[in-house]
């Protein structure tokens, strides 16, 4: 080989080393800036990536991975923190936002549940900016539905709103019973030791009502459910089914 060869390798070497350390770098900065970035899933399938500067003045927002566009806060105290255009307006309350278009026409947007971070609170009217709320909440909210199990497509668990819950199963009667939600700092006893920031839901069958089911909650996105079966072990996946 001969040391010009040698030579350009080493330099081509140096170029892409330093390309990567400037990139670190610039990450780092973009990090430490004092921005906030809340990723956000709507009621009608649209997914949403906010970025919020320190002092909220501006957000800059990507519907769907299109590239982001900037909008500035309105500046309306009805409501902590509102931003938007002539066309289209985000308003940000507690710990979802609310999105207006020009025709009035409107749909909520909800952060996706994470067991290792509590979901970000805009605050309600009135209320101190930043307070957070019990993560079962946003959790009982989430999963009400219907849920088909991954592993038998025979099996569906529907979660009502009010507590009840129905295990339907192809060509056998339904069984109901109840449930609830709670997060590990509710202060619940229960018979196993709790995970710091983890949300369990509770069930009881109607066919054994003296046997409590407890569930750790794995995952839970508006396609996705995974839940621990504490005891018996294991991890139970689900899809939502379509509500059409």
């Amino acid at each position: 080989m001969s040391n010009k060869i040698f030579l350009g390798i080493i330099l081509a070497v140096l170029i892409i080393a330093g390309y990567v350390l400037y990139q670190k770098y610039e990450d780092q900065e973009l990090a430490t800036d004092g921005s906030t970035t809340i990723t956000f899933t709507c009621e009608n399938g649209t997914s949403l990536l906010t970025t919020f500067g320190a002092d909220m003045k501006e957000m800059k927002i990507a519907m769907n991975g299109k590239p982001p566009k900037t909008l500035p806060n309105t500046g309306d105290e009805l409501v902590p923190y509102r931003f938007g255009d002539d066309d289209i307006t985000y308003t940000f309350v507690g710990e979802q936002v609310v999105v207006t278009g020009k025709a009035g026409d409107d749909f909520a947007c909800r952060q996706p549940f994470d067991p290792d971070n509590a979901p970000y609170n805009f605050g309600d009217a009135g209320e101190v900016h930043g307070a957070i709320e019990d993560p079962a909440t946003t959790v009982a909210a989430d999963i009400i539905g219907s849920w088909q199990s991954d592993d038998d497509a025979k099996f569906v668990r529907e979660f009502k709103e009010g507590g009840d819950i129905v295990d339907h199963y192809e060509g056998i009667d339904d069984t109901t019973g109840t449930w609830s939600a709670f997060a590990a700092s509710a202060d619940t006893e229960t018979p196993f030791p709790q995970t710091p920031n983890a949300v369990y839901l509770r069930v009881v069958m109607n066919d054994f009502p003296e046997e409590i089911l407890y569930f750790e909650l794995a995952k839970l996105t508006p396609e996705a459910l995974e839940l621990y079966f504490l005891g018996a072990g294991g991890v139970l996946s689900f899809t939502r089914l379509s509500e059409n």
